[in-house]
């Protein structure tokens, strides 16, 4: 009777062992992708809910023209060092620590595959009198960047439109997620300009531009 219960000690001593080495497998796994610093493309996935109504295409832009953003514009270069960019105001932050952001990019976009080939991107924050720029990089136009002035960041070489952003992001790439006909990139912020206090930045809503309203000293002086 001895033996037996030192026997089935013995084998839960060892199923417990070897449970927490699967767990530590698969907290070893599950870190390895979520490692900052790891880029990967990875296939959005549905939740599965059964329900798969969407809105129409009319819809979709009615209703996302209806919340107001900023406008940026993402630089990069492609593989002969040349500058691509392109008008997005799907731009988000993600985290502090790290400091990482996201822009959204259309997958058919020459634009993103010079991303993936300079293994990062510059958001540049449009400022109140350039409504211009950011139609001149949201039209086809090939020479897009003979229209405005732009310098490479000294630490980079990514273009950096100096004379129209009121502040700049460079972005190392991390993380692509392919979502719809988009990819959310994923960068973190390894250098960047802050803007002056009394530049205003250029906004978007409804299809129209227009800039901050009333005066900033006044809305620092309120905050």
């Amino acid at each position: 009777m001895a033996q037996l219960i030192d026997l089935t000690a013995t084998v839960k001593e060892r199923t417990h062992r070897l449970r927490e080495r699967a767990r530590d497998r698969v907290l070893t796994a599950i870190a390895a992708r979520l490692d900052v610093g790891k880029v990967e493309s990875v296939d959005a996935q549905p939740l599965g809910t059964g329900d798969h109504r969407v809105v129409d295409a009319a819809t979709f832009r009615g209703v996302m023209s209806s919340f107001p953003s900023g406008v940026g514009v993402v630089t990069t270069l492609d593989d002969e060092g040349q500058p691509r960019g392109f008008t997005c105001s799907a731009i988000c932050s993600v985290s502090l620590d790290p400091p990482l952001m996201l822009v959204c990019v259309d997958r058919r976009s020459g634009s993103l595959r010079a991303i993936r080939h300079s293994n990062g991107f510059v958001v540049n924050f449009l400022g109140k009198d350039a409504a211009e720029v950011s139609q001149v990089f949201a039209s086809p136009e090939n020479d897009k960047f003979g229209a405005v002035e732009w310098q490479p960041n000294e630490s980079t070489g990514l273009p950096v439109l100096n004379a129209d952003a009121l502040a700049y992001a460079d972005c190392r790439l991390e993380r692509e997620i392919l979502a719809g006909d988009h990819a959310i990139v994923i960068g973190c912020i390894r250098d960047g300009g802050v803007p002056d206090p009394s530049h205003r930045p250029l906004l978007y809503w409804r299809r129209q531009y227009a800039s901050w309203p009333g005066s900033v000293d006044h809305l620092a002086n309120a905050s």
